[in-house]
């Protein structure tokens, strides 16, 4: 199969499943999708830890090769996200005092005071992945890019995204294993904000809440960045596991009852609908379909409320609140919260994406891509020869980082 030096390949390592795209960008740095394929997510233990490397290297490699056989190319670049194991999101301030001789802030004065934040990078078990500027000051007054303002006294307040190193590491190694030039790593509460948040929704202010199979993350856009982000051990798997527990049936037959009779939105549930369950120790009997929907809507409300202690500002704005992920499947959760909060809901993708997107699983892995693309990480090459030169890049980078 052809190795095409324009098509990329982004990879959301899901904690259940496996998602990869193979997208190709023009000249225009545009990104086309060319190709999808899954897998089961195997290698990974349920904390997100890389416990068999091999093992989650055949997981990747299998739907690496459903999305390159579907795309009919090979791509040269990878983007991927990081599995969630110890991942943390710290506020930092970095400050600088300006020697420029000329009295204004210089682009050499905004990056080492960016570089000053890392200084909450603490342990060698830690590494940053991201550190993105969420406010400036030049001299006390807010500032949208410092650069050129008059100004000595320079201020960033950044958000650091701190990864578990060994996972990194262990990552790179599994990629690199399969042949993959990596231009870039990150957390996929950036990548899925590309795709399942409008540009309006992420500056004026959204809370984007992604519910996995065993994770939900909770990233929080303002002012076109990632002003925060948390991750809280509840997904669509917690909600299967309630209803097996207090059912006395097993994890397929509660996820069963789960897509088939699950409603979080009580009040439209009828009290005395009645459905056929098949339990562990009596076998078949007859209950309330009500009962199944109270043991989801109080996992669902147990979520919202860390939620809401984790972030409670956003609950009290007028943010957006937008339900996206495999776990957000559930009938009524859109509504659920907004009767509840009085927040403005949305789930699903927005409509200026529904036409270019049929499959929203396939949201962050496009998502990746973008993000590469918008941030130069990832750029349009217009020869071989430059191909060339972008992977020798990419080697040097793996080698000396």
């Amino acid at each position: 199969m052809a190795r095409h030096y324009n098509s990329v390949l982004g990879l959301d390592i899901g904690d259940s499943k496996i998602c990869a795209v193979v997208c190709e960008v023009d000249s225009r740095r545009e990104v086309h999708l060319r190709g999808v394929g899954t897998s089961i997510s195997s290698g990974l233990s349920k904390t997100g830890t890389i416990e068999d490397p091999e093992e989650l290297c055949r997981s990747l490699d299998r739907a690496i090769r459903r999305a390159t056989r579907d795309a009919g190319v090979t791509p040269t670049r990878v983007v991927t996200n990081i599995p969630v194991y110890q991942m943390q999101f710290v506020r930092s301030v970095g400050v600088v005092l300006s020697k420029e001789e000329n009295g204004v802030i210089s682009e050499g004065d905004r990056v080492e005071c960016i570089r000053r934040t890392k200084t909450v990078l603490k342990s060698p078990d830690q590494k940053a992945v991201h550190v993105i500027p969420v406010q400036y000051k030049v001299d006390g007054q807010i500032v949208d890019d410092p650069v050129g303002v008059p100004g000595r006294n320079l201020e960033v307040e950044t958000l650091v995204v701190l990864a578990h190193a060994e996972t990194v590491t262990a990552l790179t190694q599994v990629l690199k294993n399969l042949q993959l030039h990596i231009s870039g790593i990150m957390f996929d509460g950036i990548a899925t904000g590309q795709i399942m948040l409008t540009k309006e929704e992420r500056t004026k202010g959204a809370i984007l809440c992604d519910i996995g199979g065993r994770y939900t993350k909770i990233s929080i856009y303002e002012n076109n960045v990632l002003y925060n982000a948390g991750i809280i051990p509840i997904g669509g798997e917690t909600f299967s596991r309630d209803v097996s527990q207090c059912l006395k049936v097993t994890l397929p037959e509660a996820e069963r009852l789960k897509i088939l009779n699950g409603d979080v939105l009580l009040q439209r549930v009828n009290p005395q609908d009645v459905i056929e369950v098949t339990t562990q120790d009596i076998g078949r009997r007859t209950i309330k379909k009500l009962l199944v929907c109270q043991i989801l809507e109080a996992r669902l409300s147990e979520l919202l409320r860390l939620t809401r202690k984790s972030f409670p500002h956003v609950f009290d704005s007028k943010y957006r609140f937008v339900v996206s992920g495999g776990g957000a499947q559930l009938p009524g959760i859109a509504e659920y919260i907004e009767h509840h909060f009085s927040v403005p809901v949305r789930d699903g993708l927005p409509d200026e994406m529904s036409g270019a997107l049929d499959d929203p699983h396939f949201a962050t892995a496009i998502g990746l891509v973008l993000y590469a693309v918008r941030t130069k990480a990832v750029d349009y090459i217009s020869s071989p020869r430059l191909a060339f030169l972008h992977q020798l890049r990419a080697m040097f980078r793996a080698i000396f980082h």
